[in-house]
């Protein structure tokens, strides 16, 4: 409606010109007719944009590679303390998201999502060390096993195996190659890989009883031996 109106006002206001000099309003060989086009056109084509911009902290080393609703790549490499995207169109939905997090870190994004109608500021990132847990704390070692009673290899009971277990190689949990990430400001696991620099284990993510995700090393990879 806001385009009508302004386009109505200036056909209004040229157009009692058209008359006296008895020729068509729509005469763009006339001066009257060619700001009547230009200004038709301007309308029709002028698009506010605006910026999302935020804070790094943490980013210490190694590069961090950033997306707008899934595309829009910015690469950062460190160190490096803030960040913008520019030229979204105001009105439109965002999602600004981790594409590729520096080796050993975690970096978590504040009002990560939303509408964007002016500039935002604040869509500040935490970047984290990375370190890894131990999932059963009776298997520190590599050779340690415990008991196969859940029925998930990320959830038994951390009862040590002894050897008189039945029901074979299945029967107990290789808890010494189990090791744990935890991935902080994510709620499910889209998106989410991990591997190590020997590409030695097969990880998975999951999300956990407590809703926070993790990513896991299982069994180590074929082809790779200690």
């Amino acid at each position: 409606m806001k385009k009508i109106f302004h386009l109505v006002l200036i056909i209004i206001l040229i157009f009692p010109a058209c008359l006296k000099a008895k020729k068509s309003p729509f005469d763009f060989r006339s001066p009257s007719g060619i700001i009547f086009g230009f200004i038709a056109s301007s309308l029709g084509s002028r698009t506010q944009t605006v910026s999302i911009s935020g804070k790094i902290s943490g980013f210490t080393e190694g590069s961090l590679v950033l997306q707008n609703n899934n595309k829009d790549d910015l690469t950062l490499a460190s160190p490096v303390d803030k960040f913008s995207f520019t030229g979204i169109a105001s009105g439109s939905t965002y999602s600004i998201s981790v594409k590729s997090n520096p080796t050993g870190f975690s970096c978590a994004i504040e009002n990560a999502k939303g509408t964007i109608t002016a500039n935002i500021d604040n869509a500040n990132i935490t970047c984290s060390t990375l370190s890894a847990k131990i999932v059963y704390t009776n298997n520190s070692n590599w050779n340690d096993y415990v008991k196969n009673d859940s029925t998930s290899i990320f959830t038994a009971t951390n009862t040590e195996c002894t050897g008189s277990e039945t029901g074979g190689y299945k029967a107990c949990i290789h808890g010494g190659e189990i090791r744990r990430f935890d991935v902080i400001g994510v709620t499910d696991c889209t998106g989410i890989t991990a591997s190590d620099t020997l590409k030695a284990f097969n990880w998975v993510c999951k999300v956990n009883s407590d809703n926070s995700v993790s990513v896991y090393s299982t069994v180590l990879n074929r082809g790779k031996y200690l």
